[in-house]
Formats: structure tokens, C-alpha cells, sequence
């Protein structure tokens, strides 16, 4: 089943927390109370927006509830693990058959990858029935396995989504944007126009100072960005392509 992205404009940190809500079992009444209160003074969709994305994204799952005795007991331990964590954090709460197929195969995948990353994978995929750009923008995010303690291959998958190699992974601002949320904020992915041209101005001007905090590789580790992701910036700014 595709998910029809809404007809109007919604910024992508919104959308993506929609989603979210929608995979853990939220109504629309719900998210639509939740993101008024999270996002005061934004620019909001409305309920019947929200309550139309349920409908789109939401799971007809005919599979039934799943239990251990669906599963062989070494997959079984698999998806009690992210159960519980879900169950502790008041994330999930139930699991049907055919999301515990996925999360298995994603959990065997995605290696060291927490729990909260292996359910909303698991959901993401469970409702995209085909091989088109959302599929392939979650191969991405498995083939560069930026949930590893290592802050390098989070940089380098951003600036594989940068230069367009793997497609941008749905649900963003949560997959990457909370989950990894140490350094300044990068907006290259789910910002405005206008937030991406003062983050790329902002970059360019911190270059020029000349001292060493402001070197590419300080600027780099400061957005959790990979260094020549700071140095394109550069040289687009500096060859007019922000105007």
C-alpha cells in the first residue's frame, strides 16, 4: 500500500511526527491534539488532513495478533525485545503477525540498531507493497547504518542523501533527526528554503573567520555533517548557487 502524500504543503518535521503517531495506533483526533500542542504558532494541517493520512497510512493487516508460537524461538526473542522496549517507552502495544515478520528481518539486518529504529522500520516497510523511491530510501538507511555509535556513518549517510545517492528515508526528523540529535540543527533535509539558505550562509561565514574553531572539520562535526558536505556548501556560496 503507497502512502499519497497530503495535497497541501506541510513541513517535513510535522508530516514525519504524523506518521509516527499514525504507525503507533493514534487516531486522528489524537495527533491532531498532540501537534497543536507541541507546535503552537505553526503552520498546522487540519484534522480532516491528519484523519485523511490515517486512512492512507494505515494498516489493513488481516495477519492477527501475533505470538511466540508464530515464530521459531530465536525470532520469537527478537520481537518480544522490541515489544518490551516499545511497551516500556509507550510506543507500541500490540504486534501483528505480519509486523513481526518484519521486524525480524530488519532486526537481523540492522544490527545494533535500537529497538524504536527496528519498529518504525519494520512499520515503513510493512506498508510500501513496492519497489519504488520509499523502498529504496529505506535500503539507504540500512546500507549506511548511521545508528552506530560511530558518528562517521551518520555524516556519511547524510551526505549520501545530499548528493542523491540514496533517496531520503521516510520519517526523517524522527529516524534521523531525534534519534541522533547532538549537534546543531541541520535543516538540509526537512527545512524550509529559507532555513537552508541561512544554515548554508552561516557555514560559509563561519569558514572565513580564518581561526581554528572555524575550521571545515570543526564546522563539520558541529552539524554532524561529513566534511566535504561543508566544503560543497562552500563553493556553491561561494559561486553564487544560494542566491
Amino acid at each position: 500500500m503507497a502512502y499519497r502524500r497530503p495535497r497541501r504543503n506541510m513541513d517535513g518535521d510535522i508530516e514525519d511526527e504524523i506518521k509516527a503517531k499514525i504507525s503507533l495506533g493514534w487516531s486522528g483526533v489524537q495527533i491532531h491534539r498532540h501537534i497543536e500542542g507541541k507546535w503552537k504558532g505553526r503552520d498546522l494541517p487540519d484534522l480532516r488532513t491528519i484523519q485523511r493520512m490515517v486512512r492512507d497510512i494505515s494498516i489493513v493487516d488481516k495477519s492477527g495478533e501475533w505470538s511466540i508460537a508464530d515464530s521459531e524461538p530465536e525470532d520469537a526473542r527478537l520481537v518480544l525485545d522490541v515489544f518490551a522496549d516499545g511497551c516500556a517507552n509507550g510506543y507500541l502495544f500490540h504486534i501483528s503477525k505480519d509486523l513481526a515478520n518484519w521486524v525480524v528481518r530488519v532486526k537481523k539486518i540492522a544490527l545494533g540498531a535500537p529497538a524504536q529504529i527496528v519498529f518504525f522500520l519494520a512499520f515503513l516497510y510493512l506498508t510500501r507493497d513496492d519497489t519504488g523511491v520509499e523502498i529504496k530510501g529505506l535500503d539507504g538507511y540500512l546500507a549506511f547504518t548511521p545508528w552506530k555509535e560511530d558518528r562517521k556513518y551518520l555524516m556519511l549517510y547524510k551526505r549520501a542523501v545530499a548528493k542523491k545517492w540514496v533517496p531520503k528515508v521516510e520519517m526523517w526528523s524522527i529516524l534521523v533527526g531525534e534519534l541522533f540529535k547532538t549537534g546543531l540543527v541541520d535543516p538540509r533535509f526537512t527545512g524550509s528554503a529559507d532555513a537552508v539558505r541561512e544554515f548554508e550562509a552561516d557555514i560559509y561565514e563561519r569558514s572565513k573567520r580564518g581561526a581554528p574553531a572555524d575550521s571545515i572539520e570543526t564546522i563539520a562535526n558541529l552539524y554532524e555533517m561529513h566534511s566535504d558536505d561543508v566544503k560543497d556548501i562552500i563553493q556553491k556560496y561561494e559561486s553564487g548557487g544560494t542566491k
